[in-house]
């Protein structure tokens, strides 16, 4: 379905709404989509173009990422902090859990996983792996497979999913796009390597958060081929209607 540009500014906030300034391909967005989804909490989502970002965008918040949570005239920055946050807030289900020191391993474990992580993970994009890149996603990986193995847990931290679940999904739940589009990486990340984690992207796509704030692989892959092929983002990914706001000029 086209996604309508708009170079205006978006409409003010009201005095007690809740909004988060967002894009639908940002996987560190995507972890304020499952918290609010996981906590049955309705926000304004104002979507941002990350390659085109507007003015007015950066004027509100200079370092110019998303998400971005706005309440009360008051802005909240950073994916983690936001998700702690609206956990903290809000009713229902304890996505850290009650227990201070679960909270505290999980805390540590994405910790652990962010640092192996990123900034290997994100060289089969940018096209600059070198001789490290592939073990050290393989070193991430392995501590969700651990996790998993421990007492046969169906998700990282017990029989049911948690924040550290939650907090690591959006790059599970573009993992199998990446392959698709990354020959290395498919030769790095298999089921054969990390039975258990594959398992557990099959079990994570039926919970409720991912079915209501996810975006399927076929989406992720036609980012991807935009980027990869088209050398532009195409924010066209899924059957849902809505504005991307962009710069001016």
């Amino acid at each position: 379905m086209p996604v309508e540009e708009v170079k205006s500014e978006p409409p003010a906030a009201g005095p007690k709404d809740l909004r988060v300034y967002s894009n639908n391909i940002c996987p560190f967005a995507e972890r304020a989509h499952l918290a609010l989804a996981a906590k049955n909490v309705a926000a304004d989502v104002i979507y941002v173009s990350l390659d085109r970002k507007p003015e007015w965008y950066l004027k509100l918040y200079p370092v110019g990422k998303v998400p971005l949570l706005e309440l009360n005239g008051k802005t909240l920055p950073e994916s983690l902090i936001i998700f702690e946050y609206l956990d903290e807030k809000f009713p229902g289900k304890k996505l850290f859990t009650n227990d201070p020191w679960t909270k505290a391993q999980i805390k540590a474990f994405v910790e652990q996983f962010s640092n192996l992580f990123f900034s290997n993970y994100y060289k089969f994009y940018r096209g600059n792996e070198d001789e490290t890149t592939a073990s050290s996603v393989q070193k991430a990986i392995q501590l969700l497979e651990d996790h998993l193995k421990q007492n046969d847990h169906l998700f990282l931290f017990g029989a049911d999913w948690t924040a550290a679940d939650l907090l690591v999904w959006p790059w599970f739940e573009r993992l199998e796009a990446a392959r698709s589009a990354f020959p290395k990486l498919k030769e790095a990340v298999t089921a054969e390597l990390f039975p258990n984690v594959f398992k557990w992207i099959e079990r994570m796509w039926g919970i409720a958060p991912v079915k209501a704030a996810g975006v399927s692989t076929e989406g992720h892959l036609k980012f991807l081929k935009s980027v990869t092929e088209a050398k532009q983002h195409n924010y066209d990914i899924s059957d849902k209607n809505f504005k991307v706001y962009v710069k001016s000029n």
